[in-house]
Order: structure tokens, then sequence, then C-alpha cells
């Protein structure tokens, strides 16, 4: 598994700049607690599984 350091991340070379208004570095916990809404839903359980579980054998299907 790959762990990207948050002072990797370049919001700059992003494909599509206009459309990040604010970015923020979260860990799990920090997930499941905001009342911002966060996408896809159920966002949280799915990292918590691929962390959990490994990567899927086939892709999720997200709502």
């Amino acid at each position: 598994m790959t762990i990207v350091a948050p002072d990797t991340v370049d919001p700059a070379l992003a494909t599509q700049p206009d459309a990040i208004r604010a970015w923020h570095w979260w860990n799990i916990t920090d997930i499941r607690r905001t009342s911002k809404t966060i996408c896809p839903v159920g966002f949280a359980n799915l990292v918590s599984h691929f962390l959990q579980d490994g990567p899927p054998s086939a892709p999720a299907e997200l709502d």
C-alpha cells in the first residue's frame, strides 16, 4: 500500500483545479465525526474496509 504524506500533495497540480475550493488532510476519525458533506456517501466505511481487508477484487459501486 502506498501512503501519501500530506506535505507532498499540491492542489496546484490537480487536473481540474477549478473544482477545488479547499483541501484538508483527513484521518478516518475526522471523516466519521465531521458535519461536512463527504462524497461518496459511505466514504468512511469504504476506506475502513480497504484499510482492514486490502483492495477489493472488483471495483466497488458507489451511491
